[in-house]
């Protein structure tokens, strides 16, 4: 989701998935007409605070959300639909190896990766 060259450094998966999943939240209440509030995120998709101002910060810097009214911005609610049209998946409580099987599923095996997809070993 994240484009490059529009954030200095590349924010970390777990990072681009709760950026996805509260500008899916986000959306959805500016759709219905209703404020969101920081709480009201992190409860609706299980995340900590601290992780949620993370991503509120890069969504913000990238240009998708206007952090100061909690809105979406129009490239932001055009991303953000893309997001609530799909199936959303569990971002906790995946087993290792179900996790795995997800991520072959989602992006193909590893072999057939672009390099920018691949592990780097630490």
């Amino acid at each position: 989701m994240m484009f490059p060259g529009r954030f200095s450094t590349p924010p970390s998966p777990a990072l681009d998935a709760v950026a996805l999943r509260l500008l899916g939240e986000i959306v959805e209440a500016a759709r219905d007409g209703r404020a969101t509030h920081l709480e009201e995120l992190c409860a609706a998709i299980g995340v900590r605070k601290p992780d949620c101002r993370r991503a509120l910060t890069v969504l913000h810097r990238q240009g998708f959300v206007d952090v100061l009214r909690m809105r979406p911005t129009l490239s932001g609610f055009a991303v953000g639909s893309a997001v609530r049209a799909g199936a959303m998946k569990a971002l906790r409580g995946l087993a290792p190896a179900a996790a795995l099987e997800d991520e072959e599923e989602t992006f193909g095996p590893p072999s057939e990766r672009p390099p920018s997809m691949t592990r780097r070993a630490a």
